[in-house]
């Protein structure tokens, strides 16, 4: 055997070693899996024999644009999701937290593809369960279904929430207006990445007015921010004081 070829089953060793089989108790604790009676459940793991990945802080998980051919579960760890807005005028950066399931909505429907990038901020481990165990389940499971809708349906419901919303009128309501219909979780901290004059534009106010009413949110303890970044620490908190 040579050299190259050594290193290449070393590396693949590695890999099946560094994976590792979903532990029952796990599997029961998931979202999808709440409710479900064992005997059903222990049918459920052996069927579709549940492997989970590591990773380590700075692996890319998902790219936005690709297509959603599974749902992934984050069981373990922390994961950064980013997105750009506003014809590239900003970026959100958010922390996903576990455990989570990643944009369930885009498994089905029109639009199947992944509206942000993970990243993985921590140490970590993550499931992946392909389309078809989640239609199969769907199809046999009245647990599972209901509970995958509800998800769904929070989703939903979270969104059309935001949209009612009347038009903001200050400035403070319009950038925080901005920003809070973008994030997936409208809670936790955020931190955009966004010039000041590009913010202006995005909310119709001047460069002078965005400004101060930043340092007025910052003086109040809101947010802070330094050339390019504002940090949020807690959303809802800014949320509840300025709309």
């Amino acid at each position: 055997m040579d050299v190259a070829a050594a290193c290449c089953e070393n590396c693949e060793s590695q890999k099946i070693k560094a994976m590792k089989k979903l532990d029952y108790e796990q599997l029961a604790s998931l979202p999808l899996f709440l409710g479900i009676d064992g005997s059903t459940l222990s049918s459920i793991y052996e069927t579709i024999n549940p492997v989970v990945a590591p990773m380590r802080k700075g692996n890319a998980i998902i790219t936005s644009g690709e297509e959603c051919r599974s749902l992934l579960f984050l069981l373990e760890g922390f994961v950064q999701a980013s997105a750009a807005f506003g014809k590239n005028r900003f970026t959100i950066y958010e922390l996903v937290h576990a455990v989570s399931v990643v944009e369930p909505q885009c498994l089905f429907g029109l639009h199947t593809t992944y509206t942000r990038n993970y990243t993985a901020d921590s140490g970590g481990y993550y499931l992946r369960l392909p389309k078809s165990v989640i239609v199969r389940q769907m199809m046999e499971n009245d647990v599972f279904r209901f509970n995958f809708t509800n998800m769904l349906s929070s989703l939903a419901q979270d969104t059309v929430n935001r949209l009612r919303r009347l038009p903001p009128q200050t400035t403070e309501a319009k950038i925080t207006d901005l920003f809070s219909r973008q994030v997936l979780r409208p809670a936790g901290r955020k931190q955009i990445k966004c010039k000041m004059t590009d913010l202006a534009e995005c909310v119709g106010e001047t460069r002078l007015n965005v400004s101060r009413t930043l340092h007025k949110l910052e003086d109040a303890g809101l947010l802070s921010f330094t050339r390019g970044i504002i940090d949020i620490p807690y959303m809802e908190k800014l949320i509840a004081k300025v709309m």
